[in-house]
């Protein structure tokens, strides 16, 4: 299935609309932004402005759901990438670096 969206479209490659009683689970074999646009879940006659809560697996791309949404609960779960910037490993990277580290008061300009 082609995910269609204001950001372009995505190959979701087969795609599936599970049903686990009121649940409505959507699943496909590769990555992509599809979940974070209502008219995928159109395009399987599920209508999300009816939905009690919209889970997407993703924190940063669900802008296309804003209108839709009333508020929203992120969940850094263990994946490939995290919004914690703490959790990785920062051998090479010049110290002390915003925000990993407390700096000192800084100003603009300030040089050096």
């Amino acid at each position: 299935m082609a995910a269609v969206g204001p950001w372009g479209s995505a190959d979701m490659g087969r795609t599936a609309l599970l049903a686990i009683g009121p649940v409505r689970l959507l699943v496909s074999e590769r990555r992509g932004f599809g979940g974070a646009d209502p008219e995928t879940y159109r395009r399987f006659g599920v209508d999300p402005a009816q939905a009690q809560i919209i889970v997407v697996k993703m924190y940063f791309n669900f802008q296309d759901l804003r209108s839709l949404m009333k508020g929203s609960v992120m969940a850094d779960c263990p994946g490939l990438s995290t919004w914690d910037l703490r959790r990785f490993d920062w051998r090479r990277a010049p110290r002390p670096l915003f925000p990993l580290d407390e700096l000192p008061e800084w100003h603009a300009g300030a040089g050096g």
